[in-house]
């Protein structure tokens, strides 16, 4: 049969150009998977998933991801559970589709199963998604098992704001101990939750006593809030001027102006006064005097 000849023909294709890019071992190369609808017509669509489904079941190769994509749609439910059950380990969205899959399947016992298995297997975070592992959760508490220890365990590993966020909204009861954990593993993320909830006030405190959050955190922080804490704030960007004064180039000197016209919203007179002092200690530095001459 001359259309399967064909079919055979591209599939070889198509296998041996997954060889070669993963020799070179270029993520750059590999757009083609989104362009197997250049290599097959939609008539080869009822061979190539008939192929497809059997080569999965008789063998692992790294391309069934990309056969996967482009023939999701043509699938059964049943027929990507069986697909999935053998691939999902590739890719963590491979995971997430047989995790929605099996859901719908009714079977949300098993999909809790891969995933636990997939988290012995891979615990790395880059590999066990944060995203797998509030699925992971959210099914156990769906299913009535336990899971607060899996909140616990998996707030220290990823610590984001959106988790703690997530782990609230599932267990509410257990906020403050919750708040606590990703307070005392990273102020970064700690912030940011507090500042999406609206609690400048805690946020803060948190800014002015924090050992460990990220300059540009603080400037962030200062930035948005300088009227709101003029002291702190004139306080902070004052500093920042000091630091920067100590180096020269026009990436400081803007550093300089833009800090200026912070505490200018603030305190006018504090801004001109330390504008002036600068052209007066520091008029050597034509660009920088300049620049303050275009703003005070």
């Amino acid at each position: 049969m001359p259309g399967v000849y064909l079919l055979i023909k591209k599939i070889e294709f198509v296998s041996k150009l997954e060889n070669i890019l993963q020799s070179y071992g270029y993520d750059t190369f590999y757009s083609y998977p989104r362009e197997l609808d250049l290599i097959f017509k939609d008539s080869d669509q009822v061979l190539l998933k008939d192929w497809f489904l059997k080569s999965v079941k008789s063998e692992e190769n790294s391309f069934h991801k990309r056969y996967y994509h482009f023939l999701k749609d043509t699938l059964s439910l049943a027929e990507r559970a069986i697909v999935l059950e053998k691939i999902y380990h590739q890719e963590s969205s491979l995971c997430l589709d047989l995790v929605e899959t099996l859901v719908t399947l009714k079977m949300p016992g098993t999909a809790i199963v891969y995933l636990e298995d997939l988290r012995k297997v891979n615990p790395d975070p880059w590999i066990f998604t944060q995203e797998l592992f509030i699925k992971l959760v959210e099914l156990k508490k769906s299913e009535g098992l336990p899971f607060i220890e899996d909140l616990i365990s998996g707030l220290k590993k990823y610590k984001t704001d959106s988790l703690l966020e997530k782990s609230i909204e599932l267990c509410p009861e257990r906020s403050l101990e919750l708040e606590a954990l990703v307070k005392s593993n990273s102020h970064y993320y700690f912030l940011k939750y507090l500042i999406k909830r609206e609690r400048i006030e805690e946020a803060h405190q948190l800014v002015l006593t924090s050992k460990s959050l990220d300059d540009q955190s603080v400037l962030n922080f200062f930035k948005t809030y300088c009227e709101k804490y003029p002291s702190d704030s004139t306080n902070y960007f004052t500093k920042l001027i000091d630091k920067e004064l100590v180096h020269t180039g026009d990436r400081h000197y803007e550093s300089i102006v833009n800090s200026l016209q912070y505490i200018f919203k603030v305190s006018p007179s504090k801004a001109v006064e330390i504008a002036s002092m600068i052209k007066r200690d520091y008029k050597r530095r034509r660009n920088l005097v300049a620049m303050l001459e275009q703003k005070f």
